[in-house]
């Protein structure tokens, strides 16, 4: 599915998540830049908007342009058409900017050669894709300043949360990226893979009058805890009684604001292939196959990516087993105190037996607790249920093309949340009925088929 089916006004950017940066072809060379609507913004009077309407933005004005610059002017763009169309009446606005920096192939703007150098205090310059990377932080700490700008000038009261759903890549000799001084990479369960920075800012008076302004806040946030947080702000106006029910994530917000110990205790980090257990200081990791990359074949965990910076055959070569490594089978356990060693340098599980039992037990509890699903398994549509919405939707009735306007996946790029999403999605459950009233109803299997149209 295509972000407009989820629920987003517009959509620019690329479906898939390593495409070319100056080409925009995707893995496969496929052209990957996409627009979509399901508000008349660009589209011309006579669509009707029984589908989103989409087109492909290509010519020199997108060709051989950097995705970076490319992003940041239509996210402003978006800011400006809302605030243009929505200002008087102050219809809210959502932004999700997801730019493609830091993604593989690394590929920085050109306007960024004289930066990252030596000279200018970058000691990693010469390691060639480590100056690469630095570039491309330039230029989105660059693209972030300018979005900021553009939403100041909106003379809205606004808030903008930054945050990355990963540690740097440091698995391969091209992705240039450092976790040190934790250890592990990108897509593994020790902390170097999984804990990132995060910023919020913004003019909201809650946050111009917080306990916590220009402070660090240490209390342990999951990622799903932001989308909690996100809801909570977008009821804070009280236009809705209720706000939806989110069994994952846990709304932080006031104790953000006053800097006082977060309500997550814990949380899973993965439960196939490598996994663990956060519970308070301490960390529980385990490890299949012997602690090795089920990718890869190479051991994880035990790498540590700075070497001798100077070196260009950085991240060439990977670190082997530790002599008198324990982790020689898939049902042994590793123990840390994070708070104490964020590293994971000290293994305390032989020293802390009755902690470990404590977790696994813990562990297996939340594995038989939590729901299970799969995103291929959600997208696929009940039998003969892409005949059903076809048939609805070439006799739409205006119920059935704002349904269609509210179901669809979010790719790279940035989608906006404009009008009637939360009615749109009320009316697809509840009113989607056949011409005469007693029609079938649209089910949400049919629903996701609405984008394969």
């Amino acid at each position: 599915m295509t972000p407009s089916g989820r629920g987003f006004a517009r959509f620019f950017g690329s479906y898939d998540d390593a495409s070319d940066y100056v080409n925009h072809c995707d893995v496969n060379g496929h052209y990957d830049l996409h627009y979509e609507e399901t508000e008349p913004f660009e589209a011309n009077s006579t669509w009707q908007f029984t589908r989103p309407y989409h087109y492909y933005p290509s010519g020199p004005e997108m060709v051989g342009k950097h995705a970076n610059t490319i992003f940041q002017e239509k996210a402003q763009q978006f800011i400006h058409e809302h605030q243009a169309r929505y200002g008087i009446d102050g219809t809210p606005m959502f932004l999700y900017f997801a730019p493609m920096s830091f993604q593989e192939p690394l590929q920085a703007p050109k306007w960024t050669a004289e930066n990252c150098t030596v000279a200018g205090g970058f000691s990693s310059a010469p390691n060639a894709n480590r100056q690469t990377l630095c570039r491309m932080a330039i230029a989105l700490d660059k693209t972030i300043e300018q979005i900021a700008d553009s939403l100041a000038g909106a003379s809205r009261e606004w808030v903008m949360i930054i945050a990355s759903d990963s540690g740097g890549s440091a698995a391969r000799k091209g992705s240039g990226g450092s976790n040190w001084p934790l250890r592990g990479s990108k897509g593994e369960v020790w902390e170097g893979g999984m804990r990132t920075k995060a910023l919020v800012t913004g003019s909201f008076v809650e946050l111009r009058n917080a306990q916590s302004k220009g402070h660090t806040y240490s209390g342990l946030v999951h990622l799903v805890d932001w989308h909690t947080m996100i809801l909570h702000l977008a009821h804070a106006s009280g236009l809705r009684p209720a706000m939806p029910e989110d069994p994952d994530g846990l709304q932080f917000w006031e104790e953000l604001l006053t800097n006082t110990p977060s309500p997550r205790r814990e949380f899973i980090s993965n439960v196939t292939g490598f996994a663990a257990l956060r519970s308070g200081d301490y960390k529980l990791v385990k490890a299949p196959d012997g602690g090795k990359s089920p990718w890869t074949g190479e051991n994880q965990g035990f790498r540590w990516p700075v070497r001798d910076i100077e070196n260009n055959e950085y991240l060439s070569v990977f670190d082997v087993n530790p002599s008198g490594s324990k982790w020689t089978k898939a049902e042994h356990w590793k123990l840390y105190n994070i708070r104490s060693d964020p590293g994971e340098e000290v293994d305390l599980a032989q020293s802390f037996p009755e902690e470990v039992k404590r977790l696994e037990e813990r562990y297996q509890s939340l594995l038989e607790q939590g729901r299970k699903s799969s995103g291929n398994d959600m997208l696929k549509c009940a039998e003969g249920a892409c005949a059903d919405i076809a048939g609805k939707v070439r006799h739409a009735s205006t119920c059935q093309r704002r349904a269609a306007q509210s179901l669809s996946h979010s790719g790279t790029g940035l989608s906006l949340v404009g009008r009637g999403a939360g009615a749109c999605r009320k009316a697809l459950r509840q009113r989607c009925d056949g011409p005469d009233g007693d029609g079938p109803r649209l089910s949400d299997a049919a629903g996701s088929c609405l984008m394969q149209l």
